[in-house]
């Protein structure tokens, strides 16, 4: 019974960072998301799978390694396949996930071979961004970008910047 309870409770629990920042992250995601053209995306033979706080639906990195951006716009290995390679991944961080823990993720996500990643900030990190990633010698393969919110349309604004 015990084994039964502990199976139930950590197939249920979600990383800290996911219960305290996940609802801001996935509301940034999704709007992230509405950035992409899906006929665009279709037409070029594309798909995007987005990993919410709630469902981790698609990973990158290797089987022992898995990372899960909260975003991948990848192309199937064929038509109908539910496999294949991601050619955009999306690194969404708030506020408060943003810092020293994730700085590993981003150095895998940025040497991917093929792949572009961007790294999505709020507008007010930049700078703290930046001096992280130049600290950490990742100053190749990532693209990074700042979100604001506009309270008065109701919208997440994106901006791509500089390292």
């Amino acid at each position: 019974m015990l084994n039964l309870i502990k199976k139930l409770f950590f197939k249920y629990t979600m990383d800290l960072n996911d219960i305290l920042f996940g609802p801001e992250r996935d509301r940034v995601t999704r709007a992230s998301e509405s950035t992409y053209d899906l006929t665009q995306l279709q037409q070029q033979g594309l798909q995007i799978t987005v990993n919410t706080s709630s469902n981790k639906a698609r990973w990158v990195g290797d089987t022992n390694n898995r990372i899960y951006p909260q975003i991948i716009v990848w192309r199937p290995d064929f038509p109908g396949s539910d496999t294949g390679r991601a050619v955009i991944v999306e690194a969404i961080e708030t506020s408060g996930t943003l810092g020293v823990p994730h700085i590993e993720r981003w150095r895998i996500l940025s040497t991917i071979v093929g792949v572009h990643f961007n790294l999505i900030v709020p507008q007010g990190s930049s700078d703290r961004v930046r001096t992280l990633l130049r600290q950490n010698n990742i100053i190749t393969g990532v693209n990074l970008q700042t979100y604001t919110y506009d309270s008065n349309t109701d919208r997440y604004n994106f901006i791509r910047t500089h390292i």
